[in-house]
C-alpha cells in the first residue's frame, strides 16, 4: 500500500508545490508525464496491525498530526491560515498523547 501526500487531504499542497506541480490535477499529472525525474523520500512503516506501507513525502507524528487531521477535515472550507490556526488549537486543547515506537 503506498500513501502519498498528494491524496491527503490534510497536506494537499505541501508535495505538489514542492515539485513546482500546478494545481490544477490534469495539468499535474501532463506536467510530470513530461518532465524531467526528481528524488523524493520514501519511507516503509509498519503499522500497529502487522502491515507494512510506504510513505511519499513529509511527516508529523502526534500533536503536528492531529492538527493536520483537523485542516483537512472539519475545518477543509475555512479561510486561508485560519484553517490551521482553528486545527492547531483544537489539536493542542483535545491532544491525548500517543505512544510511538522507532525501529531501525
Amino acid at each position: 500500500m503506498l500513501y502519498s501526500e498528494l491524496s491527503r487531504p490534510a497536506a494537499e499542497t505541501i508535495l505538489p508545490r514542492a515539485l513546482g506541480l500546478p494545481r490544477d490535477p490534469l495539468a499535474a499529472l501532463k506536467g510530470r508525464f513530461l518532465a524531467s525525474h526528481e528524488a523524493v523520500d520514501l519511507v516503509k512503516v509498519g503499522t500497529g496491525d502487522s502491515r507494512e506501507c510506504f510513505y511519499l513525502g513529509g511527516g508529523g507524528v502526534g500533536l503536528d498530526a492531529a492538527a493536520a487531521a483537523y485542516a483537512g477535515g472539519p475545518y477543509r472550507n475555512f479561510p486561508g491560515r485560519m484553517r490551521y490556526v482553528a486545527a492547531a488549537l483544537r489539536a493542542y486543547f483535545s491532544y491525548q498523547p500517543r505512544r510511538v515506537a522507532r525501529y531501525i
